[in-house]
């Protein structure tokens, strides 16, 4: 599981992400999700947090066979408090695929903590 950013064409539609929105990201170093308000400094409408998971390798094709879903409350989670603490719901799962080239360079991407 890893965290980068994407294009996310709901997001755009609705210009997500703003400021004061809430996000959900896979901590690289705390390996848990984090919950977090977006402090935006200059809008870019679309290019939202996205969370990775590889489903299968096939090694004959070497394709990556992989699900994301987008951070922004509201889009991808549902994002509320309960007791204290932040819980999130998945709402929109998405599956695709790449090339294990592409993945990897994906996952080379310098994961230096998350801003939106």
């Amino acid at each position: 599981m890893f965290t980068r950013t994407a294009h996310c064409p709901f997001c755009a539609n609705k210009k997500h992400p703003q400021h004061d929105d809430l996000y959900c990201v896979w901590g690289h170093n705390s390996r848990h999700f984090i919950v977090d308000y977006a402090v935006i400094d200059k809008p870019q409408f679309g290019f939202t947090p996205h969370n990775f998971e590889m489903l299968k390798y096939d090694a004959h094709t070497k394709i990556v066979t992989f699900q994301k879903f987008c951070g922004i409350g509201g889009c991808g989670v549902d994002i509320y408090r309960q007791k204290m603490k932040w819980h999130f719901k998945i709402m929109k799962l998405q599956t695709g695929t790449m090339s294990l080239k592409d993945w990897e360079v994906l996952k080379q991407v310098p994961d230096l903590g998350y801003h939106i």
